[in-house]
């Protein structure tokens, strides 16, 4: 190997700029990711704050009012007139509007996630959650009904 770099002189130094390269992209991107880590801790997103202690779960962006007047949205027969159980009526309707408009979209109209929050104006991810968040309240209170 030491014969091919005597012989080569040029082989050294684009092997050693090589080298130089690889090193600078390493640390360059190890500094990178501590700098957002960084900017993150220092700079938190608002938003995504939790409310209070007795609920982490719930943050700033999940109490951003709907800018859709629930009439204007439920074009259609709603998920509440077609709920013959009583039971499970009396656990939808303890469902804030939001949840209800959700659920509508996702049950009767049979909208993806994406297409609910691109037409409410919400994140995907909220969407998701609050889809979540309303049936496992209706499954909480079936549950405690029974």
């Amino acid at each position: 190997m030491k014969k091919f770099f005597v012989e080569n002189p040029q082989s050294i130094r684009e092997f050693q700029f090589i080298k130089y390269m690889a090193t600078l992209i390493h640390f360059n991107s190890m500094n990178y990711g501590k700098k957002i880590r960084r900017n993150y801790e220092r700079f938190p997103t608002i938003l995504d704050q939790a409310v209070s202690s007795e609920e982490p779960d719930q943050t700033l962006l999940d109490l951003v009012p709907c800018r859709y007047q629930v009439e204007q949205i439920l074009d259609f027969e709603p998920l509440e007139d077609q709920i013959t159980n009583s039971k499970l009526f009396a656990g939808f309707e303890m469902l804030t509007s939001q949840e209800k408009v959700i659920l509508n979209y996702s049950y009767v109209k049979e909208m993806s996630d994406t297409t609910i929050s691109t037409m409410l104006g919400f994140s995907q991810q909220y969407v998701s959650k609050a889809r979540k968040n309303a049936l496992r309240k209706l499954r909480l209170y079936l549950e405690q009904k029974q």
